[in-house]
């Protein structure tokens, strides 16, 4: 069986390792020889594959052997312990897509609600701020494109492959997502449409814990105020507050302009994109000059320029008598 396999070649590597004989790569791969269940044969390590994403196109993934070792185990150590392939997409080329303009445009603004929810769980015990901003940074770059059709090809291949329902393609940067559902309200009862967008962000931050999956498809698929609800049980308001500055607006500062323009109005994504150019749109008050929102910290604005916000409110009948400046 596969697992007497992993046994043997444990077992063979550590005596290899202990006696100090050379480790010789080449002649372990020619006597490594594992089980694809898919296929059922085995096959020598080098000619075998692995994957954690079951959502990429089956038309890709159906024709090649799959090592038998569970799921979501992590490719690129089942790579180095087993010499295997990880199926490489670099090879194929985007053909045409049509874009389900109804579900991308609502989708975009779910995911956008929901995205300091993921960035703040998928960091809870990461303490490397380099790997905090790379997380926050990929986040806040993620690109999907829902489709109602998607084709792509191999190339050096005129073979042109259709994507089916569900089905998730990663090409130069872009996450295409097939799907023909209309709305969100749609695809609730559909659990491989939630699956193929959990699996995007695993993807996107490259994570294959099992716990982390469950988690962020949870919040994916959960109210906002479910999740609000929930942070308590896995983060200090200290901790989410960082989560929020690191991805681009404290609670703080939420809460103050959530307040000052109404719970009811305040669209997040939109004030993310802009702040300045938002708070003109809603209450008509020019702030570019004293809240650049980019390089200044709102819970660390100086006294002078929390007296000039301050005066400009009251100068507009904003009453911010209320909020502490």
């Amino acid at each position: 069986s596969i697992y007497k396999k992993i046994r043997e070649a444990l077992r063979d590597k550590k005596e290899r390792m202990n006696n100090n004989e050379p480790w010789n790569v080449d002649d372990y791969k020619k006597e490594l020889y594992l089980y694809s269940k898919t296929h059922g044969e085995y096959y020598l390590c080098d000619d075998l594959y692995y994957w954690d994403n079951d959502r990429l196109p089956k038309s890709i993934l159906e024709r090649l052997p799959k090592l038998d070792i569970g799921s979501r185990v992590g490719e690129n150590s089942v790579k180095e312990l087993f010499f295997v392939k990880i199926p490489s997409i670099k090879e194929y080329s985007l053909e045409f897509y049509t874009i389900n303009e109804n579900l991308q445009k609502e989708l975009v603004d779910w995911i956008s609600d929901r995205l300091t929810f993921i960035y703040a769980n998928s960091v809870r015990n990461v303490h490397s701020q380099e790997t905090r901003k790379r997380y926050s940074n990929k986040l806040k770059s993620l690109k999907i494109i829902v489709c109602s059709e998607c084709a792509f090809k191999h190339d050096g291949n005129e073979e042109i492959l259709k994507m089916e329902n569900n089905e998730i393609m990663p090409l130069d940067g872009i996450y295409y997502l097939k799907s023909n559902y209309t709305s969100i309200f749609e695809s609730k009862s559909d659990p491989q449409f939630w699956n193929s967008l959990t699996e995007v962000f695993c993807l996107n931050l490259n994570i294959s814990r099992e716990d982390i999956y469950r988690t962020i498809r949870e919040i994916l698929q959960n109210s906002i105020e479910f999740n609000k609800l929930d942070i308590d049980n896995y983060l200090s308001p200290e901790d989410w507050e960082n989560a929020c500055k690191e991805m681009g607006i404290s609670e703080t500062e939420y809460a103050f302009w959530r307040k000052i323009i109404g719970e009811e109005n305040f669209n997040l994504k939109r004030f993310n994109l802009n702040k300045t150019d938002y708070i003109k749109e809603q209450i008509n008050i020019e702030l570019s000059d004293i809240y650049d929102s980019d390089t200044i910290e709102f819970s660390n604005m100086t006294s002078e320029r929390k007296i000039k916000l301050y005066e400009k409110l009251v100068k507009h009948d904003v009453n911010s008598e209320l909020y502490n400046l």
